[in-house]
C-alpha cells in the first residue's frame, strides 16, 4: 500500500521543526513542497509518501488497516492528525476432489480414494478436518508444508481405503463415498464423492449323471446332481426338483449357511427305482432336474438319460 500524506500550512505564521509520523509505515519520505528552507511556509504545503507491505497474516486477520498520519511542528504540538482505510475483502473458500481407483467391480476389492482439498479462497484455513464416510478416516499424504494451516493456493492430497466385501457385492448398491471437509474458518462441510459401480452376475450350473446308462431288468438308480455358484453373488433359497425321484438330498457342500457362496459347489444325490413296467415300456428314462433361487428365478436344468435294453 502506497500512503500520500500532504500537510498544508492554513495559518498565518511558517512552521518550523516539522515532524510526521505514520504508524503503520513508521515514517514517511517528503517527496515535494519544500522549497529548500525546511520551513513548511503559510500557503504552503509539502507532500510526503509512505508504504505498508500487506501480508498474509493481515488478510487472515480481516480488520481493516487504518494508517494514521500524525504532524506536529515547534508551534504546533498538539499532532494533528489524519487517516486512510484500506479494507479487506476476505473470501474463505476450497475445494474438494475425491476420486477412487475402480469406478467398477464384480468381486471383493480394496478401493482406495484420493482426496485433494485446495485453498481457493484469500485466506489461510485452520483446522482442517477430513471425514469418510467409508473409510472412517483419511491419511494426508502431501502438501502440507509442516505448519498444519492450508495456505492459500495450497493443495492437501489424502489417501482413505474401504475394503468392498462380498456383502457388497451381493447387495449391488453402488458404493457412493463421500469426503467431508470442515476447517475454523468454514464451518459448513465442503463434500465430492467417488462412486464404484457393482456389476453383479447371478450365473450357476447344473451337472447330472446317473449310475446306470443302460438297463435291462429293474433296477435301483442313483442321479447325482452338482449345483455350481458360477456367478458372483450369493446365491439363497435354492430349490432343487427332480422329475423323476421327486425330491434330492444335499450331501455336501454347504458350509452351513444354507448359502450357495461364489464358487461353492454342492453336491445332491436321487434315486429311482426303474421297475418291470419301465422295461415292458422300454422308453429311455431321462431324469431332469431343476434348480430356482431367489436370485435366479428361471429354472436352470440339466438331466441324465438311462436307456432300456429290451429283449
Amino acid at each position: 500500500l502506497t500512503y500520500t500524506i500532504t500537510v498544508t500550512n492554513t495559518g498565518n505564521v511558517s512552521l518550523t521543526g516539522v515532524v510526521l509520523t505514520d504508524d503503520l509505515a513508521g515514517a514517511a519520505t517528503l517527496t515535494s513542497g519544500d522549497d529548500g528552507d525546511d520551513i513548511l511556509e503559510v500557503g504552503e504545503a509539502w507532500v510526503y509518501t509512505a508504504t505498508y507491505n500487506a501480508t498474509q497474516d493481515d488478510i487472515d486477520l480481516g480488520t481493516d488497516l487504518v494508517n494514521t498520519a500524525s504532524v506536529v511542528t515547534n508551534e504546533i504540538t498538539t499532532p494533528v492528525t489524519d487517516n486512510a482505510t484500506t479494507t479487506i475483502n476476505r473470501n474463505a473458500a476450497m475445494t474438494v476432489e475425491k476420486s477412487v481407483d475402480h469406478t467398477e467391480i464384480n468381486a471383493p476389492t480394496l478401493l482406495t480414494y484420493t482426496i485433494t482439498v485446495t485453498n481457493t479462497g484469500n485466506v489461510s484455513l485452520t483446522g482442517v478436518v477430513l471425514t469418510d464416510d467409508l473409510a472412517g478416516a483419511a491419511t494426508l499424504t502431501s502438501g502440507d508444508d509442516g505448519d498444519d494451516i492450508l495456505e492459500v493456493g495450497e493443495a492437501w492430497v489424502y489417501t482413505a481405503t474401504y475394503n468392498a466385501t462380498q456383502d457388497d457385492i451381493d447387495l449391488g448398491t453402488d458404493l457412493v463415498n463421500t469426503a467431508s471437509v470442515v476447517t475454523n474458518e468454514i464451518t459448513t462441510p465442503v463434500t465430492d464423492n467417488a462412486t464404484t459401480t457393482i456389476n453383479r452376475n447371478a450365473a450357476m450350473t447344473v451337472e447330472k449323471s446317473v449310475d446306470h446308462t443302460e438297463i435291462n431288468a429293474p433296477t435301483l438308480l442313483t442321479y447325482t446332481i452338482t449345483v455350481t455358484n458360477t456367478g458372483n453373488v450369493s446365491l439363497t433359497g435354492v430349490v432343487l426338483t427332480d422329475d423323476l425321484a421327486g425330491a434330492a438330498t444335499l450331501t455336501s457342500g454347504d458350509d452351513g449357511d444354507g448359502i450357495l457362496e461364489v464358487g461353492e459347489a454342492w453336491v445332491y444325490t436321487a434315486t429311482y427305482n426303474a421297475t418291470q413296467d419301465d422295461i415292458d415300456l422300454g422308453t429311455d428314462l431321462v431324469n431332469t432336474a431343476s434348480v430356482v433361487t431367489n436370485e435366479i428365478t428361471t429354472p436352470v436344468t440339466d438331466n441324465a438319460t438311462t436307456t432300456i435294453n429290451r429283449n
